[in-house]
């Protein structure tokens, strides 16, 4: 539908048929929100044209760069899948968080070291023992995931764990929007 306007289609009945049909909307809505296409000039479409060719070419991109971490952590399949399979983690939340820590969290020596890393462990600026700030590190990208990882184990969530969704392939790896990980 936005490649047809961007193509130079006006008639707001033709644009709203061409719609997605998981879209909400009614079709009498659709048209109602179409009907100033007729007005959109050559410019306006132009520039909508371009947007759609980046959306497409940031689209492309990600699926190449998704197949790449794929391939890369092949070697780690098994860490992915035992990982995916913990309450409130998937596939994708798996792969993040063992690109980020390495399969096996090596470079840690302990927990805590870990916990500090990713910056989930309060901090402590004391001087002359007087406390001036508790609050927790900004972390790093892993951080993000462990609230959704948490919530997870509270309440059925779509986060839930990828065997409970049936997110393996026929060879019994993870897989994930791309392919076997």
């Amino acid at each position: 539908m936005w490649q047809a306007l961007a193509d130079g289609e006006a008639d707001p009945a033709r644009l709203a048929a061409m719609a997605d049909a998981a879209w909400r909307a009614t079709p009498e809505q659709l048209q109602d929100a179409l009907r100033a296409a007729p007005t959109m000039g050559p410019l306006h479409r132009q520039i909508l044209g371009l947007f759609l060719a980046r959306l497409e070419l940031v689209e492309s991109h990600t699926q190449i760069l998704e197949q790449s971490v794929g391939q890369g952590l092949q070697a780690h399949r098994d860490a992915v899948q035992r990982l995916a399979e913990a309450p409130g983690f998937g596939v994708d939340s798996a792969t993040q968080a063992i690109a980020e820590a390495g399969p096996t969290a090596g470079s840690f020596s302990t927990a805590p070291e870990l916990c500090s890393w990713v910056g989930v462990c309060a901090g402590r600026e004391e001087s002359a023992e007087v406390s001036k700030s508790n609050r927790s590190p900004k972390g790093n990208r892993m951080r993000r995931h462990l609230p959704h990882a948490g919530w997870g184990t509270r309440r059925p969530s779509p986060i839930a764990s990828a065997a409970s969704r049936g997110r393996f392939c026929s060879k019994g790896c993870a897989t994930s929007s791309t392919g076997c990980v």
